[in-house]
């Protein structure tokens, strides 16, 4: 080991030779919260949760980062950049739907079950992240 490397982490970059191609990069490795990587999916995901407390203008960050960062993904990355995406643009129109079914008393109901399903999207998303999998159905309207 050189002192150029003393962590033992491969060098990061678009070209993902160093660790055999197609080889994920697991959860904890490479990249910091505001580059292309793990980390900066993780901490997305925590911005949607955070959307809770600070009345979804931390939604509104992780969407734009999430557009921003996904081209330069590797492509297991870019399945949780776009269901992030997706989750944004979903969570919105569920919401707008609750507020309009609020008159008839079924919309707030309906807004519970909302902020239940973006949680479980975040945990979701956050452990097939952990084990360095890509989501399975990124069309999916459901979890």
């Amino acid at each position: 080991m050189t002192d150029d490397n003393r962590g033992g982490v491969p060098p990061t970059g678009h070209s993902d030779t160093s660790r055999g191609g197609g080889t994920p990069t697991p959860a904890g490795a490479g990249g910091g919260l505001f580059e292309t990587g793990p980390a900066n999916v993780q901490l997305l995901y925590v911005l949607y949760l955070l959307g809770f407390v600070l009345g979804g203008l931390s939604n509104l960050v992780a969407v734009v980062f999430a557009y921003v960062y996904k081209d330069g993904a590797e492509a297991w990355l870019k399945t949780h950049y776009h269901y992030q995406i997706r989750t944004f643009w979903l969570t919105l129109l569920y919401a707008v739907v609750s507020a309009l079914l609020a008159l008839v008393v079924i919309g707030f109901f309906l807004a519970v079950l909302t902020a239940v399903w973006l949680i479980l999207r975040c945990v979701k998303g956050l452990n097939k992240l952990q084990k360095a999998e890509p989501i399975d159905n990124v069309a999916t309207w459901w979890v």
